[in-house]
């Protein structure tokens, strides 16, 4: 037989068996070896002199396998027989998260053994590694804007906002705020401040102001009402010297056509004037109406042929629906209804869609005293609606 040799065998997991190599005894001139580039025969016992295994039959003394990293196991054979190595390094045995998962969010998963997570700082995020200590430090920016101060220059009528990280926002009151003038504005004040108005700094509950009230851009100098309105420039409640009349120009209204009521200079009343017509109700009417749109005439006509019938809230009951010669038909009885007469049906909103699934049809059968009404297949629920019953043509 052929000697097979092995350079090197990748052991993962599992028994790796070593039986006896035995030398060929016999003579052969089966072999090809290469020497220098050229092939040639060798027999059995030259090929085992090139190898030095003798010129006898024999057997491996002993094979020493030693466990590299990840394996465990090992040791020696000296003649024959099984040696079990195992890979205590197994990747499916390691305590290792192999996917990152975000809730909404696709998993990352690792696709190689050595593969590199990537951390990517989103706004007002820091990442930073630190490779000694195997550390990771997210650090986030505060962001927080909110009033820091509240600040009223008195002098200037100018009130700042201090806020945290934004600048300060600056509000030019244009000296439209209380002052004391000197003659006592002090007491509690209408937006909550007692003290002396200009240097107010302790907030109470609202009230009324007392003394006098400076008001900026034409403030009225006067303790009362009546003095702020004249200083003002407004009417006082009875004519100021200079003014003769504060009283308009309509002094009287008239009632036009089609109103009662006359000339009102004072209180009075306008009403809507009666017609000569006479309140009730007319049939197949003849009318007559003015430019106003009033009827001023009406009488009883005698076209038309008769009175349209309105039924409210009718209900066509599902299982009243009879199958006739391929449509399912429903018999609607009203003493109104007769062979010259035609039949509408307006369904109510409820019904639209049982109407429209059952594919109730438009035509109608009328008879004396009743009529019939289609459909493509049976309804499942009642059917409610209007039912029209239109004059003998």
């Amino acid at each position: 037989m052929a000697i097979r040799f092995l350079s090197s065998q990748n052991i993962e997991a599992g028994t790796l068996t070593v039986s006896t190599i035995t030398n060929l005894a016999t003579a052969s001139n089966l072999f090809l070896v290469s020497d220098s580039g050229l092939v040639k025969y060798r027999t059995a016992a030259q090929v085992r002199s090139d190898i030095g295994a003798g010129t006898g039959s024999g057997t491996v003394t002993s094979i020493i396998i030693s466990p590299g990293t990840g394996i465990s196991g090992g040791g020696t054979i000296t003649s024959s027989g099984t040696l079990t190595i195992t890979n205590s390094d197994l990747g499916s045995s390691q305590a290792i998260f192999k996917n990152i998962a975000v809730s909404g969010q696709t998993t990352v998963t690792a696709a190689i053994n050595n593969d590199i997570l990537n951390l990517a700082a989103g706004s007002n995020v820091t990442i930073t590694t630190n490779a000694a200590t195997d550390t990771i430090t997210i650090a986030s920016t505060d962001t927080n804007n909110f009033p820091s101060s509240l600040a009223w220059d008195t002098a200037t009528g100018i009130l700042t906002l201090g806020r945290t990280g934004l600048a300060s926002l600056t509000i030019d009151l244009d000296d439209r705020y209380p002052l004391n003038n000197g003659t006592g504005a002090t007491g509690t004040w209408g937006i909550g401040i007692s003290g002396n108005a200009a240097t107010a700094t302790t907030a109470t509950t609202a009230g009324n102001v007392s003394g006098i009230v400076a008001v900026a851009n034409g403030g009225t100098g006067s303790s009362t009402a009546a003095g702020a309105l004249t200083n003002l420039g407004a009417y006082a409640a009875t004519n100021p010297s200079g003014y003769t009349s504060n009283t308009g120009t309509v002094t009287s209204v008239i009632a036009g056509t089609g109103l009662s009521g006359g000339t009102i200079s004072t209180t009075g009343t306008i009403g809507l004037a009666n017609t000569a017509v006479t309140a009730g109700s007319y049939t197949s009417s003849n009318i007559t109406v003015d430019a106003q749109g009033r009827i001023t005439a009406a009488s009883n006509g005698s076209g038309g042929g008769g009175s349209i019938y309105k039924l409210t809230a009718q209900t066509l009951t599902s299982a009243s629906w009879s199958l006739v010669s391929g449509y399912y038909t429903y018999t609607f009885s009203n003493v109104n209804i007769t062979v010259n007469t035609s039949v509408d049906f307006t369904p109510a909103r409820t019904s639209y869609t049982e109407v429209t699934t059952c594919g109730m049809q438009s035509e109608v059968t009328v008879a004396a005293g009743s009529c019939t009404f289609y459909s493509l297949f049976p309804p499942q629920t009642n059917i409610t609606g209007e039912i029209t019953i239109f004059p003998t043509v």
